[in-house]
């Protein structure tokens, strides 16, 4: 993993208020020492990684076989397997590290003073003892090979003892990489895909649940469980547990190293035997000079240029570090660095890219709209219909929108119907018809454009920040919540069923949250396409915020659609007044449905248009599965 990656998790981690103690990782980036620079208050520490320390010696011992002919390839094992040892027996012992490396280089050499009879069985029977892990069962005998030995275990491994006594193991996030690597494949692009986020998720319930979660997750949105994935499931999950427990067995760890062994010894013999038959390039050289007959010799030991008084050059090489930024006109910068890695480096289009209007309506022309430019005049916002002493609510379209959507039509005549308001509604369809990630990032531009709108109407008129609502649907939500990032002291942002797909884990400076105005309330209705979390002052759950009622089809994508489109119909009926969305204060829908909630002299509210500002908490409700909604 690269140190941008790295620092980026860290970071994100530490500003939700994650303890970090410990990171896990190999020794071959700068990722840590970059995130504690960035974070001086953390006392995490770096474990180094068990496998990797293993494979750096096991890497070592081959550079330094074409030197030694006593060096075989039974010999690095065992050195590897001594190794081993000493580190697993004397976790947080340093000393008993540095002990049992210098008595482990000894011991295969034929010295045995410093030995343990718990482990060497020269103690145990000197008479005869051989050894069971080197050719013939004798002593090794280079003293040239002894010193190299002793400069990789003694010189570079005995200081660094503390380390080794105190190993961790990254094995568990290889294999879950390795699991979602299944199931999004490297070679293809999925990255701005908006399915990733289902591929990764379905790896997590893999890993967390077995493989029946498909037949539970059919169950519980109302479809069958399906008998063959059922039962395809169970076969995967005994299979899976009989490898994990026949892999923890010492029996089944013996059988794989002996296997390994195996196919070791295979290729040797095939080499020795064929010659090189496959090599890079081995087609354009001459075939004839290749003998596949005769023995080869035992390669001389090369030669090495003297290289001490060399000038040191360092490259710090990340090849994932593509770290940049654009700006434009009148909306400033945008990066694509912590904690905007929900893109994964795609950044927003310009505001022209994204088509980005607004349009005033009022009771004064409630059909034909008026066009306000966010870049112009004081003047030209006052040859508007535009009144300051007026509440002004800003409708804001999510992914795919467009102006003509019918939703937008039946909010902005119910607001001017029933009050006396200004209704802007914020347009960003060529933006929005991006692919989905794309449009995740142009949310960014959408809400600083939206942002200077608002304070161009503050130059041009008395507008206050307690008469603006910002009303957003799905990605609408999140250019609400960019808004309120740029304008604190907004007075109202509402969130109906906030995109959930790329936002699912992000830092609260990317997503709505209660931070970006006086008072955010949120309205859930989807568990796919939505966001369930709680994000505003208040939440509501309608129906559970997961499933709502009337939306169940035979065809899946319809049915999240439905569910996801019904918190703007449950928000444009409430603005009636006599539509009543009455809400209980709650722990869960469970506890809702058992009828385990504070009472309404406690702790009721009107969720939507109509919701008192001092509502706080969570709140769920029924409603009817025909509009009208309001009555159940």
């Amino acid at each position: 993993m690269e140190p941008d990656m790295v620092v980026e998790m860290l970071k994100e981690l530490d500003e939700e208020g994650v303890n970090i103690s410990e990171v896990v990782g190999d020794d071959d980036s700068t990722g840590f020492d970059r995130a504690k620079r960035l974070m001086p208050n953390s006392k995490m520490e770096k474990i180094s990684d068990r496998n990797h320390i293993k494979h750096s010696i096991i890497s070592k011992l081959h550079e330094l076989k074409p030197k030694h002919k006593e060096l075989t390839g039974m010999v690095c094992d065992a050195i590897v397997k001594n190794f081993t040892y000493v580190v697993n027996q004397n976790v947080n012992n340093p000393s008993g590290i540095e002990d049992g490396l210098r008595a482990s280089i000894k011991h295969i050499f034929g010295e045995h003073e410093n030995c343990k009879e718990s482990w060497c069985g020269y103690l145990k029977d000197k008479d005869s003892y051989i050894h069971s892990n080197l050719p013939r069962g004798k002593d090794l005998s280079s003293s040239q090979l002894r010193c190299d030995l002793e400069k990789l275990f003694i010189q570079k491994m005995v200081p660094q003892s503390k380390k080794l006594s105190n190993l961790g193991s990254s094995q568990a996030n290889e294999s879950f990489n390795n699991l979602i690597a299944l199931k999004a494949p490297k070679t293809k692009h999925f990255s701005t895909s908006s399915s990733l986020n289902y591929r990764v998720s379905s790896a997590v319930l893999q890993k967390n649940e077995g493989y029946n979660y498909i037949s539970e997750l059919n169950t519980s949105i109302g479809l069958s469980p399906g008998n063959e994935t059922l039962s395809r499931g169970n076969k995967l999950n005994k299979k899976r547990e009989g490898n994990k427990n026949r892999f923890k067995s010492k029996q089944g760890k013996k059988q794989r190293k002996f296997l390994k062994k195996k196919r070791l010894q295979k290729t040797t013999v095939a080499e020795v035997k064929e010659g090189r038959t496959y090599h890079s390039s081995i087609g354009l050289e001459d075939f004839g000079t290749i003998d596949i007959e005769e023995i080869p010799a035992i390669p001389q030991a090369e030669t090495f240029t003297n290289i001490d008084d060399a000038p040191i050059v360092c490259f710090d090489l990340e090849t994932t570090g593509l770290t940049s930024t654009k700006c434009y006109d009148n909306v400033g910068c945008f990066s694509n660095a912590w904690p905007f890695w929900n893109t994964f480096g795609i950044l927003p289009r310009s505001p022209e890219e994204n088509g980005i209007t607004f349009h005033l309506y009022t009771r004064i022309n409630p059909t034909n709209d008026q066009v306000l430019d966010p870049n112009g005049s004081g003047t030209s916002v006052m040859s508007t219909n535009f009144n300051d002493a007026h509440k002004t609510v800003f409708i804001i379209h999510g992914f795919n929108g467009k102006k003509e959507d019918n939703w937008i039509k039946l909010m902005k005549s119910a607001l001017i119907q029933y009050f006396d308001v200004n209704v802007i509604v914020v347009v960003w369809a060529e933006g929005a018809k991006d692919n989905y990630i794309r449009a995740v990032a142009n949310t960014r531009v959408v809400g600083a454009v939206t942002a200077n709108m608002i304070k161009l109407l503050q130059r041009s008129s008395s507008l206050t920040l307690d008469n603006v609502h910002l009303v957003g649907h799905s990605l609408g939500a999140h250019v609400a919540g960019y808004v309120g990032e740029i304008i604190p002291e907004i007075g109202r942002i509402t969130g109906l069923d906030p995109a959930g797909p790329a936002f699912y884990t992000v830092n609260v400076r990317v997503r709505l949250d209660s931070s970006d105005a006086k008072f955010v309330d949120v309205i859930h209705t989807d568990v796919v396409l939505g966001l369930q979390k709680e994000m505003g002052n208040a939440d509501f759950y309608p129906n559970g915020g997961k499933i709502q009622p009337g939306c169940l089809t035979d065809t899946i994508a319809p049915f999240y659609s439905c569910a996801h489109m019904r918190a703007l119909y449950y928000f444009i009926e409430s603005v009636n007044p006599d539509c009543k969305f009455t809400s209980n204060i709650c722990r869960n829908w469970d506890d809702f449905k058992d009828g385990d909630c504070e009472s309404c002299e406690s702790g009721c509210q009107e969720m939507g248009y109509n919701l008192s500002y001092n509502a706080d908490g969570k709140y769920y409700l029924r409603t009817g599965s025909d509009s009208p909604y309001c009555y159940y």
